[in-house]
């Protein structure tokens, strides 16, 4: 205490408050600035870290409204479970003898396929009558707002994601079904899905009107009647089962599936699974993604501040060295001198941080409407006021432990070097100075000038390299997913150029004539399903012929029916390597099949196998009796029918031929009623998701160009009003000479031309160190182990010509204050 009263006490605080007014006059330019930065870090953190942790509290609560449980099945067909020789309800009670379930409920639910939306289609779909009393959903009009109207006749409700994937609109049509036939609807809403609404889902909840759900449901029991064959049948009636587990049980999400297949085997009979966290995990995915990168560049946007600041506190040091040895004579200490400059630094950085917590609420109003299209969520724009306080309030410690560090260097004033004008001269050379020029003297005298003071410039090369090193990390970021060929290598596991499926062989023999007159090719049969994999459903990928996968990145691939690879991922999670076994099982017929090899694939985040076309088979030729006493057996005859003409792949010896060979079956066929075929290239497959993810990242790389610009100006603005401070004299021996002010102008932005270029070349070494364990992280979230990513030219290029562009503008236009200096300023008193 005695300490404190020294320092702050009598003429000890009238002393720090001239010293603090003083300080705030003198420098207001470089005292905004530093607000105007921590501004931008307070408005990017609020808004970042409310948007994130608004998302997952709304997706959890939005789940409990909406009714879903600790877990969704989907069960097949009612036609498909009769092949089975089992039903929903025998499922259903089954499950209901697990210990660890608290209840379970079932709600009818129509799977079919949007055949057309403006265009696209393909996605599977749960289709709901929007009365229905298990499932409920909060319906938005064209003013999005929430609205009670049920839908009538001919009308549905999708969820926002459609808006993004595409483009719809209330008002547009949606055509529901298959080649077999298809169903016409209105959009007459939008609703929220928390738990499939997501863009990067492939399966969406549609919600229909009553009496046209009772429609579908007629149908579908007119077919069961019939003995319709799967393949003629345009959908599928069945049960969606909402199961909740009991309360304080100590079981993990996958430990509560597996304890759930252990009784009753039910995910056999289940066309998907989805727990609550996997919901949840889906559904944010890439809104945890995108914050995490916004999150990463806004802390090292504080630390580029904090260089910013530390800059400007040493260079006032310097150029009020002799002030302070005087302040020293007249009785202040180097503690009240240093908490002078603390206070002063300290509010304005206070009141930019807390200044941008306000502003944050119409950027995060601006974000949640950004993203619902691709989130399918909408997020409240509350602020999350416990978390920014705490984030703030760390900031503000770890700004004035560095004000302290920096301001240690005020002990070296004292009242005897002020009298002898300062600190003493330090007169030094550089191995890099290069003689003058007379051709080329304004170039030559930039250059000496830099040099000689390139400790003043040190701040602006951090900062540059810091913005040019992210800069190129997010041109590599969207280069790379702007490629379609990079998408088909993340989300494709076999090496393809077409696929197509037909409905007769005629149309098959047909357009492979087409095909072969472009080129020589090589097909196959591909397809999926959901299987068990030691009781844990999980994305198959079944092949007819396993050569052509071509992610194998250990091992070999799955050569015969006993054998199945696995993702690094699975691998990791399973604690399993190649040749360890697994059970997997398909419609109650369990197989151990030993792991040939590990491959790569990104579809549900890593999480899936691979198994060949004849191991798949053996489920439908086997027949066992589940743990449940369910009948395991199969219609082998109906399994191979699904297959027929499905899921063929083409691998193309002349790839470039592929858009020729799509535009001339078009013309050929594409008007020819009696023709029903299907036919895409491969990146046609990943449109949807590249489409989504490319303007997200687009939008991040823009953001991150904005802000970027936004700490150039400023960190320009602060060194050169420095520079010009310190080198008053030196223009006024320039202007004495003959130099114009639109000539020294110039000769600052060269120097600060040469800034950029040094800091970007920084920047460029950097980004080459980091770019790997970088992406590395972000591609194993996505289950990618194994990929080869380089980096272009073009995308080190732009920050460098960006930054160089950039400074050398504002250094030219903030040295206009040089047409006020004259020649008499050599003969002023100093």
């Amino acid at each position: 205490m005695a300490w404190f009263h020294a320092v702050v006490g009598g003429a000890g605080m009238r002393y720090i408050m001239m010293v603090l007014r003083g300080n705030m006059r003198r420098n207001k330019g470089v005292h905004i600035s530093v607000f105007v930065l921590m501004l931008i870090i307070s408005l990017a953190f609020c808004s970042v870290l409310s948007y994130y942790t608004n998302s997952i509290r709304h997706d959890s609560e939005a789940m409990e409204e909406v009714g879903y449980g600790g877990m969704l099945a989907a069960l097949y067909g009612e036609n498909r479970l009769d092949a089975y020789g089992t039903s929903a309800d025998k499922i259903i009670k089954n499950i209901g003898k697990c210990d660890a379930v608290q209840e379970v409920k079932a709600t009818d639910v129509v799977y079919l396929l949007l055949k057309d939306c403006n265009g696209k289609g393909g996605n599977s779909s749960f289709v709901l009558n929007d009365t229905d009393s298990v499932l409920t959903y909060d319906q938005y009009d064209v003013d999005n707002k929430m609205t009670d109207r049920r839908l009538e006749k001919g009308e549905v409700s999708v969820p926002f994601s459609f808006i993004g994937m595409y483009d719809c609109k209330i008002g547009d049509t949606v055509e529901l079904g298959n080649d077999n036939g298809s169903y016409t609807f209105k959009v007459a809403s939008f609703f929220e899905d928390p738990y499939m609404g997501s863009s990067v889902m492939g399966i969406k909840t549609i919600l229909i009107s009553d009496e046209d759900f009772a429609d579908l449901k007629a149908k579908a029991a007119e077919d069961n009647r019939s003995g319709l064959e799967d393949d003629k049948r345009s959908f599928e009636l069945s049960k969606l089962i909402i199961i909740d587990k009991k309360p304080g049980l100590d079981l993990t999400e996958m430990e509560f599936e597996r304890e759930l297949n252990n009784v009753s085997d039910f995910a056999s009979y289940c066309w998907i699974t989805l727990s609550k966290e996997q919901a949840g995990n889906y559904m944010l995915l890439m809104t945890k993604v995108f914050s995490a990168v916004l999150l990463i560049f806004v802390v090292l946007l504080l630390v580029a501040a904090m260089i910013v600041l530390g800059h400007n506190i040493g260079s006032s040091i310097d150029m009020d060295f002799v002030n302070i040895g005087i302040l020293k004579a007249v009785g202040m200490t180097n503690a009240s001198v240093k908490l002078a400059l603390l206070a002063g630094y300290m509010c304005t950085v206070a009141a930019g941080l807390f200044a941008g917590i306000p502003l944050a609420i119409p950027i995060l109003k601006i974000i949640n409407s950004a993203t619902r299209s691709s989130s399918g969520l909408e997020v409240p724009s509350d602020i999350n006021v416990g978390l920014v306080l705490c984030v703030i309030l760390a900031i503000l410690l770890l700004v004035a432990a560095f004000i302290m560090l920096k301001t240690r260097r005020i002990s070296e004033a004292t009242p005897i070097k002020a009298i002898r004008g300062g600190r003493d001269s330090v007169h030094f050379s550089s191995v890099l100075k290069l003689p003058v020029s007379g051709k080329k003297l304004g170039v030559s005298l930039a250059y000496r000038q830099f040099i000689s003071e390139k400790k003043q410039y040190a701040a602006a090369i951090i900062v540059t390299a810091i913005l040019a090193m992210f800069m190129i990390l997010m041109n590599d970021m969207m280069r790379w997913f702007n490629s379609q060929n990079m998408l088909v290598d993340m989300f494709s596991v076999t090496k393809y150029d077409l696929t197509a499926s037909f409905v007769d062989e005629d149309t098959q023999k047909d357009i492979e004539n087409v095909i072969s007159e472009h080129t020589a090719y090589r097909k196959y049969q591909m397809s999926s399903e959901y299987l068990l994999f030691d009781d844990v459903q999980m994305y198959c990928y079944i092949v007819e012929d396993p050569d052509m996968i071509n992610t194998i990145r250990k091992g070999r691939t799955c050569t015969y029916d006993n054998e199945v690879l696995i993702t690094q991922y699975v691998a990791d999670g399973f604690h399993m390597n190649v040749g360890d076994t697994v059970t997997v099982k398909r419609g109650g017929v369990a197989r151990k099949m030993v792991i040939s090899g590990i491959y790569d694939s990104a579809n549900d985040m890593g999480k899936n196998f691979a198994i060949s076309k004849a191991a798949y088979s053996k489920f439908a030729s086997e027949e066992t009796v589940s743990e449940s006493g369910v009948s395991g057996a199969a219609k082998s005859s109906s399994d191979e029918e699904e297959w027929s003409g499905k899921g063929i792949c083409y691998d193309l010896d002349n790839t470039d031929e592929c858009d020729a060979i799509i535009q001339e079956i078009d013309k050929r066929y594409g008007d020819n009623q009696g023709i029903t075929y299907s036919i895409h290239s491969a990146k046609d497959d990943f449109e949807e998701v590249a489409g989504t993810v490319n303007i997200a990242i687009q939008g991040l790389t823009l953001l991150t160009y904005m802000l970027g610009a936004v700490f150039v100006i400023v960190t320009v603005i602060i060194v050169c009003g420095k520079v010009l401070m310190r080198e008053q004299k030196d223009i006024g021996i320039y202007k004495a000479l003959g130099f114009t002010s639109f000539r020294l102008r110039c000769q600052l932005a060269v120097r600060f031309i040469v800034t950029a270029v040094v800091g970007s070349l920084l920047g460029i070494v950097l980004a080459l160190i980091v770019s790997k364990p970088f992406f590395k992280a972000g591609f194993e979230s996505f289950g990618i182990y194994s990929f080869n990513l380089s980096t272009s030219v073009i995308s080190l290029v732009i920050p460098l010509v960006f930054m160089s562009v950039l400074f050398s503008v504002v250094a030219f236009i903030r040295a206009g204050n040089i047409r006020k200096v004259q020649p008499q300023v050599l003969i002023a008193d100093q």
